[in-house]
C-alpha cells in the first residue's frame, strides 16, 4: 500500500512538473505578441465615435470598423414612412478587386424598430421594439419597416500587417493608454499611396419588385498604421474606425514550437518511466 501511494505520488509530481513547464511557456509566448492598429478613412461625415455615416432621403448607413481582423458593421435605417428592400447577395465590399459578398448565409443581422405612429394604408398603427436575426438568415432580401433598421456584421477583411516590410522609415506615434500613454512604430497615408483601399456596396429598392433597383457605393482606405507591443486591453477605447490585427513575434513564435516540444517529450518521459517501474 505505501509503495502504491508513493508510486502515485511520483507520477503526479512529474505530470505537475510537465504541467508548470508548459504554462510557463505559454505565458511567455502570450506576452511575445505584436498588434498593429490601423485607421480608415473616407470621404464620408463621421460622428463622435468616428463611425462613418452615409445619408439620402431614404437610407442612413452608419459604417463601423472597430475590432480585430477589420470586422465589417453596417447599420442601415430606413428614414421613409414606407417599407424599404435591401438587397443583400447584391450587396458587397470590393477590396482589391476582390468581391466580399454582404450574404454568405450565415451573417449575423439583428434589427430594431424605432418608429410608431406608421400608415399603411387608410389605417393607423402603432408599432416598437425589437426583431432579431439568429445565426442565419434563408432570405438575403432584407425587409426594413418604416423608421426601422437593421444591422449586418460577420464579415471581416484582413488579419494580415501592412506595409510591414517597407523601406521607409516609420514615425514615433503615441498611443493613449488606460495608464498613460506609449509610443508605436506608425506610418501616415494618403487616398492614393494607401496599402489597403476598399468599397462598401450596398443594392436596394423602394418596391419589392427590384425593378428599379438603387445603389450606395463608399469607399474607405487606410489613412495610418500604428505597431506597437500593447494590447488592445492596454489601450483606451478604440474609435469605430480603428482595427486591429495581430501575430507573434519571432521569439513567441519560437516558444510556441518548443511548448510543443516540451509537452511531448515530458509525455513520452513519464511515458517510458511509468514503464520500466511497472517492469520492475
Amino acid at each position: 500500500m505505501d509503495q502504491f501511494v508513493y508510486t502515485s505520488h511520483k507520477k503526479a509530481a512529474r505530470y505537475r512538473l510537465i504541467y508548470i513547464t508548459v504554462l510557463s511557456l505559454i505565458l511567455i509566448a502570450t506576452g511575445c505578441t505584436k498588434y498593429q492598429y490601423v485607421w480608415l478613412q473616407s470621404d464620408l461625415p463621421q460622428q463622435n465615435q468616428q463611425e462613418f455615416v452615409n445619408e439620402n432621403d431614404t437610407l442612413r448607413i452608419v459604417y463601423r470598423y472597430n475590432g480585430i481582423d477589420c470586422p465589417v458593421k453596417i447599420d442601415i435605417y430606413n428614414k421613409l414612412s414606407t417599407p424599404v428592400y435591401v438587397d443583400l447577395s447584391q450587396s458587397a465590399i470590393i477590396i482589391d478587386n476582390d468581391i466580399l459578398p454582404l450574404w454568405n448565409g450565415n451573417n449575423r443581422i439583428t434589427g430594431q424598430i424605432q418608429g410608431s405612429g406608421i400608415e399603411w394604408t387608410e389605417t393607423y398603427s402603432e408599432f416598437s421594439g425589437d426583431f432579431q436575426g439568429g445565426s442565419q438568415w434563408y432570405d438575403a432580401i432584407r425587409f426594413i419597416p418604416p423608421q426601422a433598421r437593421i444591422s449586418v456584421s460577420g464579415l471581416h477583411l484582413t488579419n494580415q500587417f501592412l506595409n510591414e516590410w517597407t523601406s521607409v522609415k516609420p514615425s514615433k506615434v503615441k498611443l493613449a493608454t488606460t495608464t498613460g500613454s506609449t509610443t508605436g512604430k506608425g506610418f501616415s497615408y494618403n487616398k492614393e499611396d494607401s496599402p489597403m483601399r476598399f468599397r462598401s456596396y450596398i443594392t436596394y429598392t423602394i418596391k419589392n419588385d427590384y425593378v428599379h433597383p438603387r445603389y450606395v457605393d463608399d469607399e474607405f482606405w487606410v489613412s495610418e498604421t500604428v505597431e506597437s507591443m500593447v494590447s488592445p486591453m492596454g489601450l483606451t477605447s478604440g474609435p469605430a474606425n480603428r482595427y486591429y490585427v495581430k501575430k507573434p513575434t519571432e521569439f513567441g513564435e519560437f516558444t510556441t514550437a518548443l511548448t510543443g516540444v516540451v509537452l511531448l517529450v515530458g509525455i513520452m518521459a513519464v511515458s517510458a518511466s511509468e514503464t520500466m517501474e511497472e517492469e520492475y
